[in-house]
């Protein structure tokens, strides 16, 4: 088990790096752009008869102010009036419906419905404003290099909203991530269908094509509770033995103003390495092929193969740590941030080893796939992506990266 991958040491470094580049910033951090004088992004838009839907919705929850914003000035990701009212009928109501909600009069919703649509549309609309003008033709391009606005290797650039994170603290936000790919504009994964289409004084709209939703839970709750995600939460447990405060990977995953990306294996993506890799072991000490296939096989059948004592000089804690470490990226890297030609990125394990390769992003084929440094040419395939997280990003692939 031990031929399979060196041991790695992921120093406190590793997670001093990922707080300090990854929480949520500040509006400083954005550039912005405004004019000295001219309509505001508030008054435009109500003049402007394609967004009156829109506008009533941001007057509803005592938002549209927020568009007559100076300074740093204002960007909204808003929907036209067949938009919405598309997306108001998806709920059997009609745009008129749906601004007198929380009231079921009219409606065909009882009090409960009404209350939690009326909630779940509250935090759309305040997480399509940011308090920074960030009209198209400043976007940050996925994995660009340097410029003198962004760093490196930033797929996106974070724009806090008007939604406060859990805990209470008004200055930690929650964040919209803007980027351009190619020709194509996002607001997290959502294409935007018409850039600039209102531009102000203090700002600028973005027409998208469906709301841009928040995300309400963090890493750890949508991974650990995933029943096909049983082996990844099991290896965590293992790379944080020994491990204290935020230099766990547990608590990282639970940290709401993180900021990363994981690549998720399945567990039949474990259970295939691992039971390869134990057999291997077996063989090597003599035990008979068929033998070591069934006694590794049984090993690897439960996620308490990374708590088997009898395992943990292969499988000790620095071992999991480093392929953990790999699947991790310390930003948030939605699908369609990924480079559009074949690339490696760096991963978390480059904290400690700053000169690894990294994974490789593949498109030699239609579908985006990633290859680590010690797969032998076997490329791990997305089987799922983008599912958003308060604190990032994760995707669930078919193999387990393995670093060398």
């Amino acid at each position: 088990m031990k031929n399979f991958i060196n041991k790695i040491i992921a120093t406190a470094l590793l997670f001093t790096l990922v707080i300090a580049t990854s929480c949520n910033k500040g509006f400083e951090d954005v550039p912005f752009t405004t004019t000295a004088s001219g309509p505001t992004l508030s008054e435009k838009l109500n003049t402007d008869p394609t967004f009156s839907f829109y506008r009533d919705a941001l007057v509803k929850y005592g938002l549209i102010n927020q568009l007559s914003v100076v300074g740093n000035g204002v960007t909204a990701f808003g929907l036209d009036n067949a938009t919405l009212t598309a997306v108001y009928a998806s709920f059997g109501l009609t745009p008129a419906q749906f601004i007198a909600l929380p009231s079921t009069t009219g409606t065909p919703l009882t009090a409960t419905q009404a209350a939690t649509i009326n909630g779940q549309f509250g935090a759309v609309f305040q997480y399509s404003i940011v308090a920074t003008n960030l009209p198209s033709a400043r976007f940050p391009s996925s994995y660009s290099a340097a410029s003198s606005l962004f760093p490196a290797q930033v797929p996106n650039v974070q724009m806090p909203t008007a939604i406060v994170l859990p805990g209470g603290n008004p200055l930690v936000r929650m964040n919209i991530f803007p980027a351009k790919n190619g020709a194509i504009f996002y607001a997290n994964t959502v294409p935007i269908v018409t850039p600039d289409a209102i531009t102000a004084s203090n700002g600028t709209l973005h027409r998208v094509p469906t709301p841009v939703t928040p995300p309400s839970q963090v890493l750890a709750q949508m991974i650990y509770t995933d029943p096909n995600h049983t082996y990844l939460t099991a290896a965590i447990a293992r790379a944080d033995s020994g491990q204290v405060g935020l230099n766990r990977l547990d608590s990282v995953l639970k940290f709401g103003v993180a900021n990363i990306t994981v690549f998720a294996p399945t567990n039949l993506a474990f259970q295939t390495l691992l039971t390869g890799a134990i057999a291997q072991a077996l063989i090597a000490q003599g035990v008979a092929p068929a033998t070591a296939l069934a006694q590794a096989t049984f090993l690897a059948s439960t996620p308490a193969v990374f708590s088997n004592p009898a395992l943990f000089g292969a499988l000790s804690a620095q071992t999991v740590r480093g392929i953990v470490v790999y699947h991790l990226l310390g930003n948030r890297t939605f699908s369609n941030n990924l480079p559009l030609s074949t690339a490696s990125i760096r991963t978390l394990l480059n904290s400690a080893i700053a000169a690894h390769p990294g994974v490789v992003v593949d498109r030699s084929t239609a579908s985006p796939r990633l290859l680590g440094l010690g797969n032998g040419g076997n490329f791990s395939n997305f089987t799922a992506l983008d599912r958003h997280a308060v604190n990032g990003v994760w995707h669930v692939i078919d193999r387990v990266l393995l670093p060398q």
